[in-house]
């Protein structure tokens, strides 16, 4: 696993993530969500250099810059988040194009691993997003 601790060690390609992404769709629990409730929503994430910028609309959630932990080796990648006085967040993650997936482990039990698919269920409750990238301002 490569940590975001010293991220100039990491070779630039690995930087996949980087830019601004726009959530499209969300499933949470197993339950998709309205596309007019995901515009609503207006949630995006920024990902720059093992850092995630997570908005909703034009407001910081939270109010922070969010470190990242990813394993480029796995199947599929593995990415770990790293939020102030919660557990990290184990999600797994693929890009295609300007296409990003992102499959996240919400299950309160902190046994719970990273999520084996892309897939959103209810038990353990695992959440997906998909995501488009945005042109750079």
């Amino acid at each position: 696993m490569m940590g975001c601790s010293q991220p100039s060690t990491l070779p630039p390609m690995n930087w996949e993530l980087d830019g601004e992404w726009r959530v499209i769709a969300i499933e949470s629990g197993g339950t998709p969500a309205e596309t007019e409730r995901v515009n609503q929503i207006g949630l995006s994430y920024a990902f720059n250099k093992g850092l995630l910028t997570i908005k909703r609309g034009d407001h910081l959630v939270p109010d922070e810059s969010h470190s990242l932990m990813i394993d480029f080796d796995s199947k599929p990648k593995r990415l770990s988040i790293f939020m102030n006085n919660v557990p990290p967040i184990a999600a797994i993650y693929e890009v295609d194009g300007d296409t990003l997936r992102l499959c996240s482990m919400i299950e309160t039990d902190p046994n719970a691993s990273f999520p084996k698919d892309f897939v959103s269920v209810a038990s353990p409750r695992t959440d997906l997003l998909t995501m488009k990238r945005q042109p750079p301002k």
